[in-house]
C-alpha cells in the first residue's frame, strides 16, 4: 500500500535524466524569444511557453509516494495539461 504527501523537492520527475527536453529548451531561451518576438506573440502562446517551463516540475505541485512493501519512495509531479506541452499531449 502506497501512501502520499504534497510538498514536493527541487527535482524534476517526468523524462529520462540525461534527455533534453522541450522544457529545457524554454527555460535557457525562453525569456530571450519573448523579449525578441513578444510583441507579436498571442496571449495563447505566451502562456504555452509559462506551462511548459513548469510541467512536471515542483511549481505545479505533486505527491510523494511510498511503498511500504519495498520501502521507495517517488515523486509523480502534477502535469500543466496544455494542449502545446509535449509531455502532457505529445504521445
Amino acid at each position: 500500500m502506497c501512501s502520499t504527501t504534497l510538498s514536493p523537492p527541487d527535482a524534476h520527475a517526468c523524462g529520462a535524466a540525461n534527455a533534453i527536453e522541450m522544457a529545457d529548451v524554454v527555460r535557457q531561451f525562453g525569456p530571450e524569444y519573448v523579449a525578441r518576438f513578444g510583441h507579436v506573440m498571442l496571449p495563447s502562446q505566451r502562456r504555452a511557453l509559462e506551462d511548459i517551463k513548469v510541467c512536471c516540475t515542483k511549481a505545479l505541485g505533486g505527491r510523494l509516494y511510498h511503498c511500504d512493501d519495498c520501502h521507495e519512495s517517488f515523486w509523480s509531479f502534477h502535469c500543466c495539461r496544455n494542449r502545446a506541452c509535449p509531455k502532457c499531449h505529445g504521445r
